[in-house]
């Protein structure tokens, strides 16, 4: 229930002549949407207006806004009169959308009947209306020589009789009774004002403007009171108490920038008094906080609470604080039983938004269990049981060691004191399937477990059958094999690389062009020494050619 954006507010038809309607006897029609009447003809009544019975006006020249059909047979009554019911004043919201501040009469008869001008005068606005927002026509009108703007609201084809800038006559028909908007019943909602239409609705709390209808034109010679068939005259309440529509704050002025006093949540009691509305938020008092809070976001009537489950709540055991109702619903009405103080009970887990109602089941000492809502307020929860502890975790069996094969492991080997085979690489007696003595020979197959703490070994014994299994390392030694290496062969030296001369060229005996020591023919095969030297652009290459050596151009050689 976060105060509404200007932007959200109800226009000012939802404003205007929000009422409650008394039922009548028999109960009026339906507020439904009719189709406009015209009586008499089918012709346009903007141009050719219908008039009110002359027994309407009086001595003034007034007429009155609806037909009272005195002095006519009951059995021959069309619309059964005129009552007044919600009157000009401050009052209680009596509905969703209605004023605090009720701005004008209301005189409710049939769906239908025909609506005529009280004066004559000039059409300035006209609205038509919908479910949510309240048709009306305002009409200016000089009344003992003082112009007035006289409202008729609540019907539903505002512009059916007339226009905006239509001048109409006194006794003219205007309109047909609805119920269009705010309203609880088909009637015609009348305002006078001495001014101009709803000029200070921003600030609704006792606007002076607007005039009582009744002691109006009572004193202009017109008695709308003393037609009517019967006259409410409620006696103004001194509180009011609403109920919140949603969540949402009251804020300590009639604006959006204030500071929050309190949050309040659906179905939450908030009082205020008649008439206390201002800028369209109403003035409450929550828990001893009074500040203003969204007008539409209260209603005269309950709103239940959204319900929800809490986690954890559900089995909870508590105990009754004091004397307390056992209720049907989350809400001050139907009660199924008292519970007394230190009553045990035990949640459901259901909570109303914002917990302060609880369902709960009650046992009592004897007859049937009961579920139910009580306030939280009343309630004190048991301490909780301590968590039983966790059984202690069994040690986990250690993970076998994984098992490799190492071929260097493979031969002969002997026990270095007596030792078991077993079936499993696991601790000595696990399935044991021989026992060695010291000194007994066995065939490792080289197998051994990752950290080398057992080897697979088989055991051949001088009678019976053999038997493969493992037995610790630490008690095995392996035997070296009888076969003697053999020697390994030299290694081979590389041969030496040789080339071949490409034409006769000098060896001679450095790197240079120099002194020569023999010319060696063509295709003569030298044997490289490895040795080179780069002179300009020509590598010279050490050669070897039977026992001579010396330096050959690398251009000569291929």
């Amino acid at each position: 229930m976060a105060l509404l954006p200007r932007a959200a507010r109800l226009p000012l038809a939802a404003l205007i002549g929000a009422a409650l309607v008394l039922p009548a006897t028999p109960a009026s029609a339906a507020p439904t949407q009719p189709t406009a009447v015209v009586q008499g003809s089918d012709v346009d009544p903007r141009k050719a207006p219908v008039m009110a019975p002359a027994s309407l006006k009086s001595a003034g020249g007034l007429y009155l806004p609806l037909d009272p059909e005195s002095g006519v047979a009951a059995a021959k009554k069309k619309w059964g009169g005129y009552r007044l019911t919600s009157p000009r004043g401050a009052r209680c919201m009596p509905t969703v959308g209605a004023t605090t501040e009720h701005l004008g009469q209301d005189i409710a008869t049939k769906n239908g009947a025909p609506i005529y001008a009280v004066a004559g005068g000039k059409v300035l606005k006209t609205k038509d209306g919908t479910s949510a927002n309240s048709g009306y026509i305002v009409i200016q009108s000089t009344i003992g020589g003082k112009n007035y703007q006289l409202a008729y609201i609540h019907m539903w084809d505002a512009d059916a009789f007339v226009k905006v800038g239509d001048t109409v006559k006194a006794g003219q028909q205007i309109s047909t009774v609805g119920s269009s908007g705010p309203s609880t019943g088909p009637h015609l909602h009348l305002e006078v004002w001495n001014g101009t239409f709803m000029q200070q609705q921003a600030n609704v709390m006792g606007t002076p403007a607007a005039l009582d209808p009744i002691a109006f034109l009572a004193s202009k010679g017109l008695g709308i009171a003393a037609k009517a068939s019967s006259v409410y005259r409620p006696s103004t309440p001194s509180s009011c108490t609403y109920y919140a529509r949603s969540t949402g704050v009251i804020r300590a002025g009639a604006n959006d920038t204030s500071a929050v006093l309190a949050t309040v949540a659906t179905g939450d009691t908030v009082t205020s008094t008649p008439g206390a509305m201002m800028n369209q938020r109403l003035r409450v008092t929550y828990k001893g906080k009074t500040g203003y809070a969204a007008w539409l976001s209260f209603s005269p009537s309950y709103v239940a609470p959204a319900i929800t489950t809490q986690a954890g709540l559900a089995g909870r055991v508590s105990t009754v604080t004091s004397p307390v109702n056992l209720r049907a619903a989350a809400v001050t009405g139907t009660v199924r039983t008292v519970l007394t103080t230190n009553a045990s009970v035990t949640a459901t887990g259901r909570i109303v938004s914002g917990g302060s109602w609880r369902e709960v089941k009650y046992t009592p000492a004897k007859g049937t269990a009961l579920t139910g809502w009580v306030s939280a307020a009343y309630l004190k929860d048991a301490p909780a049981k301590p968590a039983t502890p966790p059984a202690p975790a069994k040690p986990s069996t250690p993970a076998a060691d994984p098992i490799s094969t190492q071929a260097t492991l493979k031969g002969k080997a002997s026990t270095t004191t007596a030792a078991n085979v077993v079936l499993r690489a696991s601790t000595p007696g696990d399935a044991v399937r021989a026992t060695l003595p010291k000194g007994a020979k066995v065939t490792a197959t080289g197998r051994i477990t990752q950290k080398g703490a057992w080897r697979e070994v088989k055991h051949t014994p001088a009678k019976g059958a053999a038997v493969t299994g493992w037995v610790a390392a630490s008690s095995l030694k392996d035997v070296p094999s009888s076969v003697a290496s053999k020697p390994a062969k030299p290694a081979v030296k590389p041969a030496k690389k040789t080339k071949k001369t490409t034409s006769n060229v000098w060896l001679r005996a450095a790197a240079k062009t120099g002194k020569g020591i023999v010319v060696l023919k063509k295709n003569s095969t030298v044997t490289l020494s490895g040795s080179t030297k780069k002179v300009g652009k020509v590598t010279w290459y050490k050669v070897a050619l039977g026992e001579r050596t010396g330096w050959v151009s690398g251009a000569y050689l291929r």
